[in-house]
């Protein structure tokens, strides 16, 4: 559904351009002189996911948009092959001999003689231009290596709970202190070999492979390192309960030790030590947290082997129901003080309800309008949207019951899905 409505791959992670943002233009304001969204429309879809600086503004007088692209082809791909990778255009043209003045002979009079080659490149970039996850969309093969677990196709809700604040879901704050429990030297009734995947689940890469396995409620991780074998450790990092360990990444010392950095707050946690197996399970960089860690094998069938405790036995001290971050677990007493000595205290529930501002008591929508008739340019787009719809200038919340208001609001604000998202979700009249 993300993919079918434009969202590709590049608006959820990628050093490159995601968003083209532009002012509302004529599309949305009377005083604009130009087509600036359509333009901008067009900028994103030609230039999406090529690599580019963090941020740049460029302003276009009196340019026609068939004269902006060419222009805009030979900047960006003179910044990529000149400029340092995520370097910004201000220390890029502090470091550039003759600054701007250079910059601009380079672009517009062509003094190197390359703006044809820069413009070539720009077109044979966007030309290859692939969304990575539409193609794992499409492809079987390929959603399986985003399974939650690589022996069961059973997936479990994230470990944190849900709470519901100002009327929305948020994940419940992560634990400030983490989990002292010794896992490291839990001593169990019994470790059988048990079967637990195939050796092609796992993802191989030239450093080696990990994955998360389900077993009962437990998540473990298993580890593949080139040229060291298989290892096995419990999936939850006890440092804040994330189970994450098997997206760590795997590192070694000078003493041959191998370890999985966590990769939320990279505790180091000790996989095999050949010299001292008692260091097994032991934290490198925090003497307060361990994790269980377990025999693993490879073996002629294409298996990978674990050697366990009975399942029961293994959820009572690993299972991710009993590890659960929840909202007991860390209570946030700052907004609780400032709620109590200033009388700020929205009342849960949905948008609408009442908040308490000092000793008057104002709507949720009241609220936002007092925020934003603050600002002069909203009362300037206000007053305007008077006098184009011949409305007396009474108060502000006249507007709001007016019949006309879903034709005022996109006028008086930059984006009017903005106010169509507030207001499509109370039963304030439009």
């Amino acid at each position: 559904m993300l993919i079918d409505a434009g969202f590709e791959s590049g608006h959820a992670y990628g050093k490159s351009l995601r968003t083209v943002k532009s002012c509302v233009g004529s599309s949305w304001c009377r005083y604009g002189i130009g087509d600036s969204v359509g333009l901008a429309i067009r900028l994103e879809e030609r230039y999406k996911s090529i690599r580019s600086p963090h941020k740049f503004k460029e302003v276009y007088p009196d340019v026609q948009p068939d004269k902006v692209v060419p222009m805009l082809d030979r900047f960006i791909m003179f910044y990529i092959r000149t400029a340092d990778r995520l370097q910004r255009t201000a220390r890029w043209l502090e470091a550039m001999e003759g600054g701007m003045t250079y910059l601009r002979s380079v672009i517009l009079d062509d003094k190197l003689g390359i703006c044809k080659e820069l413009e070539e490149q720009m077109e044979e970039l966007v030309g290859k231009f692939e969304c990575e996850w539409t193609a794992v969309v499409k492809d079987p093969k390929k959603r399986e290596e985003f399974r939650q677990f690589v022996n069961t196709d059973k997936n479990l809700a994230n470990n944190v709970e849900e709470i519901m604040e100002r009327g929305q879901s948020r994940p419940a704050n992560w634990p400030k202190k983490s989990t002292t429990y010794d896992f490291k030297n839990q001593k169990w009734s019994r470790l059988e070999w048990e079967k637990i995947c195939s050796i092609e689940s796992l993802k191989s890469t030239p450093a080696g492979a990990s994955a998360t396995i389900l077993r009962g409620d437990t998540q473990l991780a298993i580890f593949h390192v080139k040229g060291r074998g298989f290892f096995a450790s419990q999936a939850m990092c006890p440092h804040r309960k994330a189970m994450v360990l098997a997206q760590g990444i795997i590192g070694d010392d000078e003493t041959g030790e191998i370890h999985v950095s966590c990769p939320m707050h990279k505790r180091n946690y000790i996989l095999d030590n050949q010299k001292d197996p008692s260091r097994h399970g032991g934290c490198k960089n925090d003497e307060d947290v361990s994790v269980a860690t377990f025999p693993c094998e490879k073996r002629e069938d294409g298996y990978i082997y674990l050697k366990l405790p009975p399942v029961p036995e293994l959820d009572e001290v690993l299972g991710t129901t009993r590890w659960k971050v929840r909202k007991e677990d860390t209570r946030d007493e700052g907004m609780a003080a400032l709620d109590k000595k200033f009388r700020m205290k929205p009342i849960p529930g949905t948008p609408g309800t009442t908040m308490i501002i000092g000793e008057k008591n104002l709507s949720c929508i009241d609220f936002v309008l007092c925020a934003l008739t603050r600002s002069h340019e909203f009362r300037m787009r206000l007053s305007s949207a008077f006098d184009r719809f011949n409305l007396s200038a009474g108060s502000v919340g006249d507007v709001f019951e007016s019949a006309m208001f879903s034709e005022i609001a996109p006028r008086i604000c930059r984006s009017r899905w903005i106010w169509s998202d507030m207001f499509n979700s109370t039963n304030a009249s439009r």
